[in-house]
């Protein structure tokens, strides 16, 4: 009986396995190879993987075919790949791009794959952004990024676009990896660089929304958090001091608006962060100090302003000074 089992058994897989002669392997190949020549790439590369799948059940040597059907699946699977993108079919391209990825060795050949899925994910996301779905947008530029963890401009592109959404803790957390890729190498310096511009950016756009809004607590939390990514900014320590000034915490104004005096480029920045000084102190009573930052106050709309508040706290300190003899 067991000898029996055996032999059925052995039947059926002998039957299952059906061998394929060099004749079938080349006929197949030729088809794919002209279909190739038509540019049907799509069913080019569906036929090479049929020639490299029989390959390992031919009868004879069909080493040529297979590995001439290893090299033109890679350029199938691109081609293919460019004519959905080029169709503006995103998704379709995508699959034939990262199936010409995963085709080869080659690392030349990887790269250009990569590149390729990168631009298409970023034709995605920027058809979610046309349509005003920063959510979504997000949602396929991180999908592009966990793909490949290095590529850093697509995890750009999705951090921004999270924090566009109002998900800043998932933006963060993507600048938080590109930051630290940056240590990794120093060729990838300059990725951290562009991380910490971008997240400082992302957090000062929140920051200036939130003060428009008069939502003072939270422009100030976006600001410190911006700060956190590029410390001494100029652009940042402005905008943070006209968030206290705006929210009349003039103690606070003091305290970083002499730093961010100090750092703004021009006359017109310079002039109009020590206005927002000024009116601290002559808030807090300290007319010295408020008569010594309206007259840096020499650009810009405030200009005038400022020079008339000058010769009126100027006055009125020589009236005070007067009545006290």
């Amino acid at each position: 009986m067991k000898k029996t089992i055996l032999f059925i058994i052995a039947m059926v897989f002998a039957c299952g396995v059906n061998a394929q002669t060099v004749a079938e392997v080349q006929t197949k190949f030729n088809a794919a190879a002209a279909a190739f020549n038509e540019k049907k790439f799509a069913e080019s590369a569906t036929m090479f993987e049929e020639v490299i799948s029989m390959g390992d059940m031919a009868e004879g040597d069909v080493t040529t075919f297979v590995d001439q059907s290893k090299k033109l699946l890679y350029t199938s699977y691109m081609n293919a790949g460019k004519m959905k993108a080029g169709g503006k079919d995103f998704t379709a391209g995508l699959k034939y791009f990262r199936l010409a990825e995963a085709s080869t060795v080659n690392l030349l050949q990887k790269n250009n794959a990569k590149k390729m899925i990168t631009a298409c994910n970023k034709a995605m996301v920027g058809a979610e952004i046309k349509a005003g779905d920063m959510a979504g947008a997000a949602a396929v530029a991180y999908e592009g990024y966990t793909s490949d963890k290095r590529d850093y401009t697509i995890g750009l592109l999705a951090a921004q676009c999270y924090a566009k959404s109002g998900d800043v803790a998932k933006a963060d957390v993507i600048y938080a990896e590109l930051i630290a890729l940056s240590k990794t190498s120093p060729r990838l310096a300059n990725v951290g660089v562009t991380a910490n511009k971008s997240a400082n950016s992302s957090h000062l756009a929140l920051a200036i929304a939130a003060l428009n809004a008069k939502d003072y607590a939270k422009a100030l939390t976006c600001v410190e958090a911006a700060a956190k990514y590029l410390p001494n900014n100029a652009i940042t320590e402005l905008a943070r001091i006209q968030i206290l000034n705006d929210s009349k915490n003039y103690a606070k104004v003091v305290e970083f608006g002499p730093k961010a005096v100090t750092l703004q480029a021009t006359p017109e920045k310079k002039s109009a962060a020590a206005f927002f000084v000024a009116i601290a102190y002559q808030e807090l009573a300290q007319l010295p100090k408020a008569i010594e930052y309206y007259k840096q106050v020499t650009a810009g709309a405030n200009a005038a302003t400022a020079a008339k508040l000058v010769t009126q706290l100027t006055a009125q300190m020589k009236a005070e000074a007067a009545a006290k003899q």
